[in-house]
Order: structure tokens, then C-alpha cells, then sequence
């Protein structure tokens, strides 16, 4: 089964529905043509170029969708995951694999399907990759610092979420996570790595219990020959003590006393009163040296026992002072090492936050300049458009106080053409003789009312000056050339 698209699930191009026949029945839709929605979808009906929304509450005989030419099967679920992976290049030629996932919500599904915004994983593909920092962070770094990439973009791809936010109408569109695949590579080289790592722990661990084995073997071989030598001594000591008990019970047979038994002799004629006298001094001078000796032999015996007891003990802690030793080192190396990842990774983040925070900075100062330069633009503009406006007003001045100098002028000549007239009718008939006319003075009359001179503003004799044309040549006095002021009068 295909995976369905989002948000718009299915659509249909609906074919036209036969119009209704005489005595028969109202046209109808099939329930095969049109999708049947679920929890959380709705339809979108096109017709006649306009969008529909079917609320559940449109029959499949109603005007709308008997009508339609096309429907769309909208997901309204909030909340929608929406997941984008971008391959992002890496510095050694490699691939890192970016996994965006979106929350997305449909707020009008009408919108959407105008829009054509039928699969949001494509749209969002385009956002992300119309942000070209995403790519050059992968470019500097290698496959195997993926966890340094991973702080890198998702830092980089929420600043740029926030300050540009994917707009898809119709749609309500926030980030939920961005996630960065381990490349097969890596795992496969991590994973050979960590089985190296065991073996070796094995092969470390079954060496360290072998030594600690033989040290046992050799401690346990040097107590047993202690032992047997204690055991020996012990035997000895047992037999000359035995020997002494049944000499001392030989002694009580004959009344525990060896003068007694000495005496017994010489009282038997065995042995002589010098031989008494002798032996019963060496028997003397003999307890004497035996208790000596046994006393010696105790006290020696005491003194090695408690020296190889003492050496056993010294030992014994001399090995569990070395084992704390080793393990403090093992400790003492793995803290330094977790110090140095965790001071490694906060000095990425501190980067990461670092060069984002400098990029907006750049952004709000590229965005205050753009605004500025389009204030003295729009500003310039303005002053044009006034001084445009301005000029346009004092052509326009000009151009009326011209029309009624044209217009008085020629007022002017038909005055004077009726005057002249008059004249040659009145010369005509001959009784030009009969008025009395100063002819200088008439003609002269008649250039004085010709001659209406105006006065103007500085800035209107400047307006005629800037805007007259070849075609209408204009005196220092703003007045009529010598031609149209000089008039033959006709006899």
C-alpha cells in the first residue's frame, strides 16, 4: 500500500453526471465516485471554479456535488507529524542525512486545496533547503563529528524557523525536532570499535584473573610448606613431649621422683653411691637444660609464627592497596575524560549559540538599512512628486495667462478692424473731409488701446519666459511684436 500524502489524501476528477430524463429520476452520484472521509478528513468539492467544503451535511444528489469536476480528500488531524529529511554534504565528500519533523495543523482545508498545497513533506523540503547555512555547516565537518554537526543544525535550523517561519496557506505549521542520522558507516566503524573495546576488556580481564590466580597458587603453596614446616616441628615437639610423659609416668610408677627411682637402683645394689650421687645430678643439670630448651624452642616457635603471620598480613594489604591504586587511576582517568567531552561539547553549544546570535545580529542591521534606504528613497520620491506637481501647476499658469494675452490680442485686432472699418466706409462715401479727425491722433488712439500693458510677479514673468515656445515670440516687455502693432490705415 502506498503511503498516503498529506495534507490533501486523495482526488478525484469527477466525470460529468447525465441530466435528468423525463419522468425520471433526480441525477445522482455514485458513492464509488466520491472517497468516503474518516475521523479527522473532510472533502473539498470544485465547481464551476469555485470551492465547496462538504460539512457531512452534502447528499450525493445535491446540486453542489452533482455538479463537481473535482474533490479533494483533506486531513484536518491537529498536529500532524510532517517529517523532511535533507542530505546535507560532508567535508570528506559523505552525506549527512538531516531529519526535520513538522507539527502541522489544516485551518482551512478550502485554502489548501486552492493553493494546490497537496503534500506538505515536499513544500517543507523547499524551505529547508532554501536556507543555504544548512549546507555549509556540513561542509565543515567530517563524517565521523556527527555529534557536533547535530548541535550545529539543530541550533541553525530553529533560528531560522523562528525568524522565518514556513508559510503554507491553509496551514499552521511549527517545528517539533531536527534530528541528524548516524551515516551506516559510522555505526558499522563505531560497532567494530566497541567489539575491539570488549575483546580487548576480556582478554584484559582474563589476564588480570590469571596473575591474581598464580599469586593465589604461590601464596597458598607458601602457606602449606609453612605449614608442613610448623606441622614438623609441632611433631617433633609432640614426641619429646610424649617421651617425657611416659618418662614422667615410669617416674609416678616408682613414686614420681626420679631420685626415687635412682635411689631404687642403689637401693638394688644396680648402682653405686658415686654413680647415684652422678647420675642424680645429671638428672638434675638434664630437667634443667630441657626445660631450657623447650622454653627456647616455644618462645622461637612463637616469634616465626607470628613473623609469617605478620608477612602474610603485610602482603595481603600491600595487594589491596595496589588493586585501590589501579582503581582510583581507572576513576581518576575516566572523570578527566567525561570533563573533557562535557567542556568539548558546552565549548560546541557556546559556538553554535555564538554564530547564531552574530547572524541575526547581521539580518536586524542588513533589515535596518534596507528599511533606511527605502525611507530616503520613498522620501526622494515625495520631493519629485511635489516638485513635479509644483512645475506641472506653473505650466499650467503660464499656459492660461498666455491663452488670455492670445485672446486679448485678438479682441485687440478686432477693435481696431472695426475702427478701420468704419473708416473706409466713411471714405468710401467721401465724408471722411467732413469730420473733424486728426488722422495722427486717431491712429495713434487706436495703437494706445492695443497697447495694454500688465503687470505681472516676478515669478509669472519667469514662468512666460521659461515656457514660451519658438513658435510664440514674446517681447522684453511681455507685449505684441512691430508687426502686429503697426496697422496701414486705407484711404
Amino acid at each position: 500500500m502506498d503511503k498516503q500524502t498529506y495534507p490533501v489524501v486523495n482526488e478525484r476528477a469527477l466525470a460529468p453526471v447525465s441530466p435528468k430524463r423525463l419522468f425520471g429520476k433526480a441525477p445522482r452520484r455514485s458513492s464509488t465516485e466520491v472517497p468516503v472521509p474518516m475521523v479527522g478528513q473532510c472533502l473539498v468539492y470544485r465547481t464551476h471554479g469555485q470551492y465547496t467544503l462538504d460539512t457531512a451535511n452534502l447528499p450525493l444528489d445535491s446540486a453542489t456535488v452533482v455538479e463537481a469536476a473535482h474533490v479533494s480528500l483533506v486531513d484536518i488531524t491537529p498536529d500532524t507529524e510532517v517529517p523532511v529529511e535533507v542530505p546535507l554534504p560532508s567535508k570528506d565528500g559523505s552525506f549527512f542525512t538531516m531529519r526535520v519533523t513538522f507539527l502541522c495543523t489544516v485551518e482551512d482545508p478550502v485554502e489548501v486545496v486552492r493553493a494546490g498545497g497537496s503534500n506538505a513533506a515536499h513544500m517543507l523540503t523547499g524551505y529547508l533547503r532554501g536556507h543555504q547555512r544548512n549546507f555549509e555547516i556540513g561542509l565543515n565537518y567530517a563524517i565521523d563529528h556527527i555529534n557536533d554537526v547535530r548541535l550545529k543544525l539543530s541550533a541553525q535550523v530553529r533560528a531560522y524557523a523562528t525568524v522565518s517561519p514556513p508559510g503554507l496557506q491553509g496551514m499552521r505549521t511549527s517545528l517539533a525536532s531536527v534530528e541528524v542520522r548516524t551515516p551506516d558507516e559510522v555505526v558499522e566503524f563505531q560497532g567494530k570499535m566497541r567489539a575491539t573495546q570488549r575483546d580487548h576488556a576480556v582478554r584484559t580481564e582474563e589476564l588480570t584473573n590469571s596473575e591474581m590466580l598464580d599469586d593465589l597458587k604461590e601464596r597458598h603453596q607458601q602457606r602449606r610448606e609453612q605449614r608442613g614446616g610448623t606441622h614438623l616441628r609441632e611433631m617433633d615437639a609432640a614426641q619429646k613431649e610424649h617421651e617425657r610423659t611416659e618418662l614422667q609416668r615410669t617416674a609416678e610408677a616408682v613414686g614420681m621422683d626420679p631420685f626415687a627411682v635412682l635411689t631404687l637402683a642403689y637401693t638394688s645394689g644396680k648402682i653405686d653411691a658415686k654413680e647415684f650421687a652422678d647420675r642424680a645430678a645429671a638428672v638434675r643439670e638434664d630437667e634443667i637444660a630441657q626445660d631450657r630448651e623447650d622454653m627456647r624452642n616455644r618462645v622461637q616457635y612463637d616469634r616465626q609464627r607470628d613473623t609469617q603471620r605478620w608477612d602474610a598480613e603485610r602482603e595481603d594489604l600491600k595487594q589491596e592497596l595496589e588493586q585501590r591504586r589501579i582503581a582510583l587511576d581507572d576513576q581518576r582517568r575516566e572523570l578527566a575524560a567525561r570533563n573533557d567531552f562535557d567542556r568539548e561539547r558546552e565549548r560546541s553549544r557556546w559556538d553554535a549559540e555564538r554564530e547564531d546570535i552574530k547572524h541575526q545580529q547581521e539580518m536586524q542591521r542588513r533589515r535596518e538599512l534596507d528599511h533606511a534606504e527605502a525611507n530616503r528613497e520613498f522620501e526622494r520620491d515625495l520631493e519629485r512628486a511635489r516638485w513635479e506637481a509644483e512645475r506641472a501647476d506653473r505650466l499650467q499658469d503660464a499656459k492660461w495667462d498666455r491663452e488670455d494675452r492670445r485672446l486679448a490680442r485678438e479682441s485687440g485686432f478686432k477693435e481696431v478692424e472695426a475702427k478701420l472699418e468704419v473708416l473706409r466706409e466713411l471714405a468710401k462715401h467721401g465724408q471722411l473731409d467732413m469730420l473733424n479727425l486728426r488722422l495722427d491722433k486717431f491712429v495713434n488712439d487706436l495703437l494706445g488701446q492695443r497697447h495694454t500693458p500688465t503687470i505681472e510677479s516676478k515669478e509669472s514673468a519667469e514662468t512666460t519666459a521659461i515656457t514660451a515656445s519658438d513658435d510664440e515670440p514674446v517681447d522684453d516687455d511681455g507685449e505684441f511684436d512691430d508687426e502686429e502693432r503697426n496697422t496701414k490705415v486705407e484711404a
